[in-house]
């Protein structure tokens, strides 16, 4: 039960993570230009 919602909170924190991640990508895309 517990092992589940670790397992939860974290890909929840990857999902966050990777948004946080594209969105700086694509910001420093822009800035080069």
């Amino acid at each position: 039960m517990g092992f589940a919602k670790r397992k939860r909170d974290f890909q929840v924190k990857w999902e966050i993570s990777e948004e946080k991640t594209r969105d700086f990508r694509l910001n420093g895309v822009f800035e080069k230009r």
